[in-house]
């Protein structure tokens, strides 16, 4: 039994420190960019999970986040995900499993320190929130392990789900209205001096009114699956209107309409329109949805609201 046991603190022993792991990498431009530690935009707040010791090199370590798979971890590797504001548990799973719960607020980053330990028959983890000096510091000795977008999404989902289902709805009776015209069907609002997209603004989809949250959001979360090139999140629903774009722009977005196009269509969307030189917004229902192209990718960002010509 004594021998058996040793033998296996032995074999535990080499597995933490020889042999290699791997885990899919992003490109050296999504490191680069995600390395420049700047604010999370869209009401949002970006989390940043690294392992940067050499130690268990040969063993992968999955990470969870509000119970949804956020991606594996690697000897020098790190996970950037940009999340809700909000309440969010963080699990490692190794020998053991390590959780923290970070209170997230829009606008922040944040750090977490996966520390790997020796364990009995496999390795351990734990789990620290440090700050951020010392976060960055550790991060820029990893590498950026490569997502396609589908936890943001759907920790975003959960969110607005749970905040609509939270939000009261309104019983008290109301004066009848006097009879008016009918109004016309939802269109994006455009600023005066916008040069049109080539693509016409499909309004089908807008016309089919969407009486609730939750179903602009559960088919964006379905969606997700299908769209590898999603590298960010779609966050809590917000009103905006399109930015002006100049004549300079027209070629731009000429060239990159198409795949953000293939976005809007692959969310279910209608056709896409202009909003500025490498940003494009999607009719879904009585939301939009803001695709941002300015990587050489196309990718949701958040939910906008579709507002009414009155």
């Amino acid at each position: 039994m004594m021998r058996k046991l040793m033998a296996a603190v032995v074999l535990t022993a080499v597995l933490l420190m020889t042999g290699c792991a791997s885990v899919p990498m992003a490109g050296k431009n999504a490191d680069a960019k995600a390395k420049q530690f700047g604010p999370s935009q869209g009401g949002t707040a970006n989390l940043y999970i690294y392992r940067n010791e050499i130690i268990g090199s040969a063993i992968k370590m999955p990470v969870l986040i509000d119970g949804v798979e956020a991606g594996d971890t690697v000897a020098k590797a790190y996970i950037f995900k940009t999340l809700p504001p909000g309440s969010h548990t963080i699990v490692s799973k190794a020998e053991n499993d390590s959780s923290l719960t970070v209170d997230m607020q829009a606008g922040q980053n944040y750090f977490v320190w996966q520390e790997v330990k020796m364990g009995v028959l496999y390795a351990r983890s734990k789990l620290h929130l440090v700050t951020e000096a010392t976060g960055e510091d550790g991060v820029r000795e990893c590498g950026l392990v490569k997502g396609d977008g589908s936890a943001e999404m759907a920790l975003a989902a959960t969110a607005n789900a749970k905040l609509a289902s939270t939000t009261p709805t309104s019983t008290t009776p109301t004066a009848e209205a006097a009879p008016t015209e009918p109004n016309p069907s939802p269109q994006l609002a455009v600023a005066p001096n916008q040069v049109q997209s080539s693509t016409p603004v499909a309004t089908a989809p807008i016309a089919a009114a969407v009486t609730s949250t939750p179903e602009p959001v559960a088919k964006i979360k379905s969606a997700a699956q299908d769209l590898p090139s999603q590298t960010a999140a779609v966050a809590p629903v917000q009103s905006m209107s399109v930015a002006a774009i100049t004549p300079q722009d027209s070629a731009a977005i000429a060239a990159i309409e198409p795949l953000a196009q293939s976005v809007a269509t692959g969310l279910g969307c209608g056709a896409v329109q202009a909003n500025g030189a490498t940003t494009f917004i999607a009719p879904c229902g009585t939301y939009g949805v803001l695709i941002d192209c300015d990587s050489g990718q196309c990718r949701p960002i958040h939910t906008v609201h579709v507002k009414s010509d009155e």
